[in-house]
């Protein structure tokens, strides 16, 4: 019997949905083109912040207010990138700790502190507040 990989299935079961004021925005799926060019951004952005930064983070040193900025850009060219429904302007109001939280879920990283399940059974119950606990043993 053959086997069957249906990436159709598999593409909707990891879609992930940002919510922000009522609004909610798709993130869009990052293909393999997307990934490169995402990563030569991102060395362009490491250059140029090398740049901007000379040595002060690589000396253990506080970032300069450059330095934020070029971090807080990046972050915004990901977030836009990663869901372009969303205008801009909104992505500049948001918050530090959002801004933070965003780039996290796009990246990936464990948000079970933060996020709902959309399973079929939660349906109409509000998001609940959860953090994973490690267990010693």
């Amino acid at each position: 019997m053959a086997q069957v990989l249906n990436l159709d299935d598999l593409a909707a079961k990891t879609e992930k949905v940002l919510s922000l004021k009522g609004v909610k925005y798709v993130m869009r799926s990052m293909s393999v083109q997307d990934f490169i060019d995402f990563s030569k951004e991102a060395q362009e952005r490491e250059l140029d912040k090398a740049k901007v930064e000379g040595d002060s983070i690589k000396e253990g040193k506080e970032p300069t207010e450059a330095d934020v900025s070029v971090i807080a850009e990046s972050f915004i060219g990901m977030i836009q990138h990663s869901f372009p429904d969303m205008p801009e302007e909104v992505v500049r109001t948001l918050s530090m700790d959002q801004l933070g939280a965003v780039v996290a879920f796009a990246r990936g990283d464990e948000m079970d502190d933060i996020t709902e399940s959309g399973a079929a059974g939660d349906a109409g119950k509000k998001p609940v507040a959860t953090k994973k606990t490690k267990s010693r043993t």
